[in-house]
């Protein structure tokens, strides 16, 4: 993708959220042209699925405005081995980061003039 906004959303998730990976899947939906895949986050642990998927979708409301063009998906972990290979993927080989320091775990989340100038590069 030459957008650049993909790319900021997939730090500001894997910030905001470490040891998840955000994976983009292409879809065409017949239903619905605006469409234009999946965001799959991947290594999510059950306790915080509801507030991985609600944290993604408004990261994405916030830097795609108008309708939805994503569907957001917060894959458990113990159902992403069937996802990784329908996405052919290699499963991760390890742990990819530490353990980070109490302050931090909560990533800052981009202020309403950074959306508009990501907007405006794009």
């Amino acid at each position: 993708m030459k957008d650049v906004r993909y790319a900021v959303l997939k730090k500001a998730i894997e910030t905001r959220w470490p040891g998840c990976r955000v994976v983009w899947e292409p879809y065409s939906s017949p239903d619905d042209p605006l469409i234009q895949g999946w965001v799959h986050i991947l290594h999510v642990r059950e306790r915080d699925r509801h507030a991985v998927d609600e944290s993604a979708y408004y990261l994405v409301r916030g830097l795609f405005p108008g309708p939805s063009r994503f569907f957001i998906a917060a894959v458990l972990r113990e159902d992403q081995p069937a996802t990784l290979r329908r996405l052919g993927l290699p499963p991760r080989r390890g742990r990819s980061r530490t353990r980070l320091a109490k302050r931090s775990r909560v990533a800052r989340t981009p202020r309403r003039g950074e959306l508009a100038q990501i907007r405006a590069r794009s």
